[in-house]
């Protein structure tokens, strides 16, 4: 029967994990994600007696697809080889039958013949493009849940990748000459020299839009009330607010961002200034207290390469106009980074705020516990707390612990493990509601950061534009930058890296700490909600993103 299911097109099934998954395993496939039992969908006729052998008549359901060249091991042990560790060696659990369904699709086989009629249909589409925006639409079938595309596109040969990437890119040059012939041969050489238009491998999907956006953005960026100009109308520097009127001797983060440095200027800076015994961080207050001349500490040939052709400036910003020695930045602007003690009062009313059924999860991810993951994990856990993409498998999960989880709770752990496919489950958006509750009345943040790929209606990075981030995990907890600078070195082998960008959220913003529900603990994850317009770009080059920054968008 199973032979002859496979011979038809079958590829996928689910059971409940008794004698069946055993048999078949014995033909070809493979379990890729589990389900815990759940009274609600019990079979009619289900006696628990009878299958007291398994869970006590109460077994996991297991979701399989049919692996008969072993595709899935293949894939770890590469993934091992190239990595240096093994990202999941077990099955993941999820919350429903939508998840379990993405899993499926997501590792299940596609014969030659199958994968044939998906390159196909993708050529044909991009031939019968007639504009630039409808080809960009007709890159995601909206028909079609964006994941699943992906499952299909990566399960081509690199030889079929590659076509359809080449075709693609071809038909977005025919389209753009046709349509704005004065911007496409302006640029024809510069497209053509950085990527290889002639040869067909070297072209990546989408990459050519990012040149064309890119130029239009750069046109948007200078805004003229930006400019700061004296009385005669000439360009003018911006007044600095490098002098303390209280001598403070507080170290001014917003004053360095005045003198142009970017943020990761700036936490270089101040990190080789505490390890030079310069300043000193102030957990109560968030702030830097100087303890030493900076002026004099300064001249260091680590701290030049940090400052670049900003270490003049800098470093003249720290002499006192009376000569005293005294290196002080206003403080003024100094924000609470972390919760202090006497935000506990704040805390519960937050938590008061919430409804009666999210009380208990606000107790829990609101007092900021100190144990990473300590909702879940055991408490002699074993795994490495710095490697970002550490996990938290089934061997350190505690099951007491996680059985205590209600179903939101639940939810948000998987969301930590697959976000997209959590998002397009019925049981999201059931409790959307809910973790948007959650979010709106959680302690504030400062800062976050978080690395996405750019895909399309996410693409426009000229400043003004308006982004949506509907319920989207950044990292955060004083640690968001070095968080997303490694998260984004792993995803830069794994997807075309100019198709990755890095935002940053500069005012304080409500974000739900996720750290100790996370299954990946090592990358401070919190979830934030809401609009936000872009403020400034930091270019990036060949080994960094470019930064987006952004503030709360005031409608």
């Amino acid at each position: 029967m199973l032979e002859m299911a496979t011979a038809e097109g079958g590829r996928q099934l689910d059971c409940f994990d008794i004698y069946l998954t055993k048999i078949y395993e014995a033909h070809g496939f493979k379990p890729v994600a589990k389900m815990k039992w759940n009274d609600e969908y019990i079979p009619e006729g289900w006696n628990k007696d009878n299958f007291k052998d398994y869970n006590n008549g109460e077994p996991d359901v297991v979701f399989m697809v049919y692996d008969p060249n072993n595709d899935i091991e293949k894939k770890k042990k590469e993934a091992e080889e190239k990595y240096g560790l093994r990202k999941k060696n077990e099955i993941p659990y999820i919350v429903d039958y939508d998840m379990g369904e993405d899993y499926q699709h997501m590792y299940k086989w596609r014969s030659p013949a199958e994968r044939e009629a998906i390159y196909n249909n993708m050529l044909e589409r991009y031939k019968n493009a007639k504009s630039t925006e409808e080809l960009k639409k007709v890159f995601s079938n909206s028909d079609k849940p964006f994941l699943r595309q992906m499952d299909d596109l990566n399960s081509l040969s690199k030889e079929q990748a590659q076509s359809i990437q080449a075709e693609y890119s071809k038909r977005y040059l025919e389209l753009i000459k046709e349509e704005n012939p004065e911007e496409y041969k302006k640029h024809k050489k510069y497209l053509e020299r950085k990527y290889n238009i002639k040869s067909d491998a070297s072209i990546y999907i989408d990459s050519l839009i990012d040149i064309i956006e890119y130029i239009d953005a750069k046109k948007k960026e200078f805004r003229e009330e930006d400019v700061n100009r004296d009385e005669d109308g000439k360009f003018a520097k911006k007044p600095s607010s490098n002098k303390s009127k209280d001598k403070s001797k507080d170290l001014d983060i917003n004053a360095l961002k005045d003198f142009g440095l970017n943020q990761r200027q700036i936490i270089k800076l101040t990190t080789k200034l505490e390890d030079l015994g310069i300043i000193e961080y102030n957990e109560d207050n968030d702030t830097y207290k100087i303890k030493s001349s900076i002026t004099e500490g300064i001249e260091n040939n680590e701290i030049k390469e940090i400052l670049g052709d900003k270490f003049d400036i800098i470093k003249n910003s720290f002499n006192s106009d009376n000569n005293d020695n005294e290196d002080d930045i206003d403080n003024e602007k100094q924000k609470s980074l972390i919760l202090k003690e006497n935000d506990k009062r704040t805390i519960k009313e937050r938590i008061k705020s919430l409804p009666k059924h999210l009380q208990e999860t606000g107790n829990k991810l609101y007092n900021n516990n100190p144990i990473p993951s300590d909702l879940i994990i055991k408490d002699d856990a074993n795994y490495d707390t710095e490697d970002i993409l550490a996990y938290i498998d089934e061997d350190n999960i505690d099951e007491e612990k996680y059985s205590k989880l209600n179903e939101i709770e639940t939810l948000l752990n998987r969301f930590t493990e697959n976000a997209q496919g959590t998002r397009e489950s019925k049981t999201f958006k059931n409790l959307k509601k809910d973790i948007e509750e959650l979010i709106e009345n959680a302690p504030p943040v400062k800062n976050p950061h978080r690395v996405e790929y750019m895909i399309e209606g996410r693409d426009d990075l000229s400043i003004g534009t308006v982004i949506n981030f509907d319920i989207r995990s950044f990292a955060d907890f004083g640690a968001g930058d070095k968080t997303a600078n490694k998260i984004y070195n792993y995803l830069r082998d794994e997807v075309d890296p100019s198709k990755l960008v890095v935002y940053v959220i500069d005012d304080e913003v409500n974000g739900l700490d996720m750290t100790t529900i996370s299954s990946y603990p090592n990358q401070n994850e919190c979830l934030i909600n809401g609009d936000f317009i872009i403020s400034e770009v930091e270019e990036g080059d060949e080994y960094n993103p470019p930064i987006v920054h952004l503030k709360k968008h005031k409608k």
